[in-house]
């Protein structure tokens, strides 16, 4: 069923026909006293999902009510109140790298030269060597201070014999170096770059990408709401979804089969790993992407079959596509959205024992990896 539009000052009488377990949307739009209220009905396996996004000077604040519609009536609104779960309200809260959430600052030994006539820097620039690849974000001059090299204390091999003549010369005395602690690191955020200038000028290079997660806009306030609705859906199932941005599909579904599975000494291979919720939507993309693969070239019949030379495809399932948990995964489960190459991970409980994004470690911080995904958590506040 396509969406049907209701304008006009308040949500119709009846919500939506919720004979069947299929999807339906229903929509409308009302503004008064300076805001605007869109509001927007999902029906997923018999409950109703009221999404009201709420827009005041600018600010957006999405709730969503969960109704349950197992009546052969749903009533109004108003004659529905017993029905309402709750009021709920969500925020997308990205996970940011490690090293942004800490105000901890990783010094190193450098070497400084106090040089009272500034009008000399350029000439003793031509004589200094350059900094090190890893330093070059660090400016040459602070002040009357000129750095002469990093990872060295005091003037214990800071520079040759040769250089350091030259600079005698030009400074017309014996040259008196000083050991300072310096910001070792690049600046990653705007944020840390004030942080590293109070103690040492420096270049910084915008990561527009890491900005626009810090400040919220690297998802559209579209996206985000949609990502919202679909978490719904995980949340009830306690399972996994991925989801394709471009298209606005739901592409495959996984539930968790872990409850199936008893661990016993008499049976000590029965192992429920295999029925995690990721795992499990992983293996209905591929099974999907078979039935594709099968139908373009004309072998339909085998669509659940390995084909060969197929393999390269089960690596890249997910290019593109956001897959959205119930709760944060475990390290078998992480690995493997990497191996898909997901390109964004939502997730809603921590998983204090295993989680493998933020609770016990972060697998997307980890150099060694192939591909990395941006990971984001989905908090809810409820609003009673």
């Amino acid at each position: 069923m396509g969406p049907n539009s209701f304008l006009g000052p308040t949500a119709p009488t009846k919500l939506m026909n919720h004979h069947c377990d299929c999807k339906a949307i229903k929509n409308g739009r009302n503004g008064r006293g300076g805001g605007e209220n869109e509001w927007e009905l999902e029906q997923h396996h018999h409950t109703t999902i009221i999404i009201i996004t709420t827009t005041h000077k600018n600010n957006r604040a999405t709730n969503q009510l969960m109704i349950s519609t197992n009546d052969e009536n749903l009533l109004d609104e108003t004659e529905k109140k017993t029905k309402i779960q709750r009021l709920r309200n969500f925020e997308i809260q990205p996970i940011l790298p490690s090293s942004l959430q800490t105000e901890h600052i990783e010094l190193t030994e450098a070497v400084v030269l106090n040089v009272p006539n500034k009008s000399l820097f350029s000439a003793l620039l031509r004589i200094l060597p350059p900094l090190p690849v890893q330093f070059e974000h660090l400016k040459r001059v602070n002040g009357t201070e000129l750095l002469v090299s990093v990872g060295q204390n005091g003037d214990d091999g800071a520079i040759g014999t040769a250089e350091r003549t030259a600079i005698g010369q030009l400074i017309g005395g014996e040259p008196t170096f000083t050991g300072r602690h310096i910001p070792c690191l690049k600046p990653q955020s705007r944020h840390q770059l004030e942080m590293y200038r109070k103690i040492w000028p420096m270049s910084f290079h915008k990561n527009a990408k890491l900005e626009a997660m810090i400040d919220g806009t690297l998802l559209t306030a579209e996206e985000s709401e949609r990502i919202k609705q679909l978490f719904v859906i995980v949340e009830r199932t306690k399972g996994a979804l991925f989801y394709d941005p471009a298209t606005d599909q739901i592409v495959a579904e996984g539930g968790d089969g872990t409850a199936q599975f008893e661990a016993t000494a008499a049976n000590p291979r029965q192992n429920p790993l295999a029925a995690h919720p990721v795992l499990n939507a992983i293996e209905r993309l591929s099974a999907n992407q078979r039935r594709t693969t099968a139908r373009t070239d004309g072998r339909e019949e085998d669509a659940e079959e390995e084909v060969p030379g197929q393999e390269f495809s089960a690596q890249y399932l997910a290019t593109g596509f956001y897959a959205i948990l119930a709760m944060e995964p475990c390290t078998m489960c992480a690995m493997a959205l990497v191996h898909v190459r997901a390109k964004r991970v939502f997730f809603g409980t921590l998983n204090a024992k295993f989680g493998a994004l933020c609770s016990k470690w972060r697998l997307q911080e980890s150099p060694h990896i192939n591909h990395h995904f941006d990971v984001f958590r989905i908090v809810e506040r409820i609003l009673l």
